[in-house]
């Protein structure tokens, strides 16, 4: 009787591993190709677009702020002004808060903008934040209520 019993365990066995070959094939034939993450994946730069929208422009003009140091606490008004004037944007249609206040205390935040064809592209940072919009030109010909930088 154990002979009996050991040859059908043997017997099982060999089955159970030829259906278990099977599995694995069936499985590995309906299995998605593997996913290849590029961990080199290349940094799309915004470009300025000439005769572009404020909207067309804001990602360019949120890029060069940003990389120029906009919200960490090291990058002030004229910083700004400089570094879209080298980005391409005449200075005439830049309008810029200022980064002190009246009583010389660094200011909460700055606050530029760019005046694009009859548009304000907006950007704003404080020493942790950046954020930008766009926003209709006001009624006097300014993006910017209040108190600005001259730039003359």
């Amino acid at each position: 009787m154990s002979r009996l019993i050991t040859v059908g365990v043997v017997a099982t066995m060999f089955s159970l591993s030829g259906c278990s070959g099977q599995l694995e094939q069936a499985v590995e034939e309906s299995a998605p190709p593997p996913v290849v993450i590029d961990e080199q994946a290349v940094e799309v730069i915004p470009e300025f677009v000439d005769g572009g929208s404020a909207e067309d422009n804001l990602p360019y003009i949120d890029y060069v702020l940003t990389r120029a140091g906009a919200g960490t606490g090291l990058f002030g008004s004229l910083d700004a002004v400089a570094v879209l004037e080298r980005a391409g944007f005449d200075r005439e249609y830049i309008e810029v808060t200022s980064d002190r206040t009246a009583l010389e205390l660094a200011a909460e935040s700055v606050t530029i903008a760019v005046i694009i064809d009859g548009e304000c592209a907006l950007g704003q940072w404080s020493s942790e934040w950046y954020s930008s919009a766009v926003t209709p030109l006001l009624g006097a010909g300014t993006c910017l209520l209040g108190d600005t930088l001259s730039l003359d």
